[in-house]
């Protein structure tokens, strides 16, 4: 980027500008279960799945200070008391949530008083009157000051542009329903951030380095073909013959993923993933294979899609098991690999048990053959690769870590007798 770039002005301006669309705003809805918190007081969660808060004894509101009017959809039964510096009702509250208004000219506190307990579904904020045209202004003046210092020399300019129409924004939207408005957007997108962090850490390999060139290309032709007909093998499986009933394991795994696909059918936007992880949040054991069959119920709810996804997924692992036979020991090892791995029975009936172990073996028979290929090339970057493979492995059958650790213990044992008997003789 030139040092005279107007491209350097952008990052201020549009921190300023959402700022500024922050203070003009007139209203903010602000669900109960996310984001009430910062402006009520007496109010606790409900039950895991609740989409409201519960208050059970003195509660109370509190507002910025400015001109608003607060509507709060709330339940009981229960006579609810609503004591404002302009004096105070009461209002008899049904089990069905209702709509009550609290009027605070000058914003600050309301207390709300019931004789049982009360449940907080939502409540919306109106601002009564214009913005602070004070604000504004200063808040324009920050941001072009800001944008300014994007064109001072030094490297650090751009990285110091920001920062102070940042902190500018910050300062001059305390305390006005547009920072609420940004505080309760963050407690919103906040799970949403998180998964797309968490996401993004499968891109860290990217920045490891590649290695050098392979000794010998692996068999990767062969290894297709061995994958095509062990892709033909599970389709005829699952397809042309009766498959076992959906009980005990996988009817459980069934009905995870089916959950998953009713809560991932309704999401509308990035502030829906919460209500979706509040749902879910039962099943976060699960959460890897609840994803999995959800995101394939949702291209096509039924039973045949989950087999045909196995089916391919074994495909694949057939694929990748031969290929890094052959960088063991060439074309030889590979086609006794692809033989053995096509007369292996459980591989095609495992792909019509709805269980993950189909897509567990194409993970860590991916994370073998990327092993392999770290070993002959020297590359952190597949070294990496492989580890994340062979994670996502282990996320989807967390149980299986024990059979692993089991499987390392009789292995570290083995070869200590080995290393005695060498010892020995």
């Amino acid at each position: 980027m030139r040092a005279r770039s107007p491209w350097r002005a952008v990052p201020a301006l549009a921190v300023g500008a959402a700022a500024a669309a922050l203070l003009w705003a007139p209203s903010l809805h602000i669900p109960g279960q996310r984001g009430a918190a910062r402006v009520v007081e007496g109010f606790v969660p409900g039950r895991w799945d609740a989409r409201f808060v519960v208050a059970r004894g003195p509660a109370a509101l509190r507002l910025p200070p400015e001109p608003l009017r607060a509507t709060l959809l709330i339940s009981g039964p229960a006579a609810l008391t609503v004591r404002t510096p302009d004096g105070e009702r009461t209002a008899a509250l049904s089990a069905q949530p209702s709509p009550v208004e609290v009027t605070l000219l000058r914003g600050g506190r309301a207390e709300l008083l019931a004789d049982k307990t009360i449940r907080l579904h939502a409540l919306v904020l109106t601002r009564l009157g214009a913005p602070s045209w004070g604000r504004l202004l200063a808040l324009l003046a920050a941001t072009l000051a800001a944008a300014a210092l994007a064109f001072a020399p030094g490297r650090w300019a751009l990285a110091a542009s920001f920062a102070l129409a940042a902190l500018a924004s910050a300062a001059i939207l305390a305390g006005t329903l547009g920072g609420l408005a940004a505080a309760v957007g963050a407690d919103r997108l906040a799970p949403a951030a998180a998964l797309v962090a968490l996401g993004a850490a499968f891109l860290l390999p990217r920045l490891l380095p590649p290695g050098g060139e392979p000794p010998s290309r692996p068999e990767t032709a062969l290894a297709l073909a061995f994958g095509l007909l062990a892709l033909a093998s599970c389709l005829m499986q699952v397809r042309l013959l009766p498959q076992p009933l959906v009980i005990g394991d996988p009817a459980a795994y069934h009905d995870i993923g089916r959950r998953f696909a009713a809560a991932l059918a309704g999401l509308r936007g990035p502030p829906d993933v919460a209500d979706a992880l509040q749902t879910l949040r039962p099943y976060g054991g699960l959460g890897a294979t609840g994803l999995l069959y959800g995101l394939l119920l949702l291209v096509h709810d039924s039973l045949g899609t989950i087999t045909i996804a196995h089916a391919l997924a074994m495909a694949g692992a057939v694929t990748f098991l031969v290929r890094a036979a052959s960088r063991i020991g060439g074309r030889r090892l590979a086609v006794i690999a692809g033989v053995l791995a096509l007369l292996y029975p459980t591989f095609p009936i495992l792909c019509g048990i709805v269980q993950p172990e189909p897509v567990i073996l194409l993970l860590w028979t991916l994370a073998l053959d990327l092993l392999l290929r770290a070993r002959d090339t020297r590359s952190p970057r597949a070294f990496g690769a492989a580890g994340l493979a062979f994670g996502l492995g282990l996320v989807l059958h967390p149980q299986g870590l024990w059979f692993l650790l089991a499987a390392l213990g009789l292995v570290v044992l083995f070869l200590a007798a080995f290393a005695s008997l060498r010892e020995i003789f």
